[in-house]
């Protein structure tokens, strides 16, 4: 029973009464009296610390969430683009593959917009960077003095933080054997179990993985589990590199240009032959590279005007290369033969 009496003092007391019962009756009881003064006080501070907790949450939505647009990517008619809103609608796991640069986090990122998961977090962990030793506590958190130097209060791990949204394991095939039997363990139970701990966890979270290596060469040198690549591998999707994606390079320049036009307030040009150079050009960095590029060439444009001396030196390099290729072909290879020879090389 709870009451709240007003003093003769003006003061307000808080009164929590618990019935003391001895044979089935009440034959005392116990009063706990509170100074209302220091109820609202407790009150306040609760709600000071429930206002801080949203703030935090808010701010985790914010760090957790995808940054690419769709109207801002390009190639979205492609088939890997058709391949993955198709895994979009589903809760399957996903492995990308393709090289460096080539956008795998962009189509990652958009398997989760497009998905019914997309109000939830996107967590995204780079395999490569994050040391060995580190690794299982990072994914799975760890509880209180689970090893030296751990935090008092535990910590959460990455797979709880993704906890109804995705979570994009890059560079998969550069995670450990050891801890990769683990996550084939997670993704078949849907449980994990922090460093420390014993006792499961319950979690729905959607994988998507994807590596710049050859699949193949890593399940045949044992680096990566055969189990784990069926596991994740429900939907394949082996993203092209730029060099064969030429409307692409074409599409992301105009792209380009406009963005670029609406940050710095210039309107960039490119002369006609300029595209004809990038067109050429084999960008092994893909996307990453061609991105670099197209800054370079608008912070170094005289009055907007993109012209060959805008060029990075490697694709002048590139363009001189493929002209004296072209130059020897058309003269040392056929010079000094007759008609009939150049005819049966010819068809040779």
């Amino acid at each position: 029973k709870y009451n709240c009496y007003r003093n003769v003092n003006g003061t307000v007391t808080y009164a929590d009464v618990i019935p003391y019962v001895e044979k089935g009756e009440v034959v005392g009881g116990l009063v706990v009296l509170r100074d209302m003064h220091q109820i609202n006080d407790l009150f306040k501070v609760i709600n000071e610390n429930e206002n801080k907790i949203q703030l935090l949450n808010e701010r985790l939505g914010v760090l957790f969430r995808t940054h690419y647009e769709q109207d801002r990517i390009v190639g979205m008619d492609a088939d890997y683009w058709r391949i993955a809103k198709t895994a979009a609608a589903t809760n399957s796991s996903v492995l990308l593959m393709g090289e460096s640069g080539t956008g795998k986090e962009v189509v990652a990122q958009m398997i989760h917009n497009l998905s019914v998961r997309s109000d939830k977090n996107f967590v995204d962990v780079n395999c490569a960077a994050i040391p060995e030793q580190l690794m299982e506590s990072e994914l799975f958190g760890y509880v209180s003095g689970a090893y030296t130097g751990a935090s008092k209060q535990g910590r959460m791990g990455l797979f709880e933080l993704a906890n109804h949204g995705t979570l994009f394991l890059d560079e998969i095939t550069e995670m450990p054997l050891a801890l990769q039997s683990k996550l084939l363990r997670a993704l078949q139970e849907k449980t994990i179990r922090r460093l420390g701990d014993n006792r499961n966890i319950p979690l729905d979270v959607r994988v998507i993985a994807a590596t710049n290596q050859c699949i193949g060469d890593a399940l045949a040198e044992h680096r990566f589990r055969s189990d784990l690549y069926y596991r994740l591998a429900v939907f394949e999707i082996e993203i092209p590199p730029l060099r064969q994606r030429k409307d692409d390079i074409t599409e992301y320049v105009n792209m380009f240009i406009v963005e670029q036009k609406r940050k710095k307030g210039v309107a960039f040009r490119l002369l006609p032959e300029i595209l004809g150079y990038l067109l050429r050009y084999p960008w092994p960095g893909n996307f990453r590279q061609l991105k670099n590029a197209l800054e370079y060439m608008c912070e170094v444009a005289v009055d907007g005007v993109i012209t060959v001396d805008s060029l990075p030196r490697y694709v002048l390099a590139q363009e001189e290369i493929l002209t004296h290729a072209e130059e020897d072909t058309a003269t040392s290879s056929w010079s000094g033969l007759t008609l009939s020879q150049v005819v049966m090389k010819a068809e040779r």
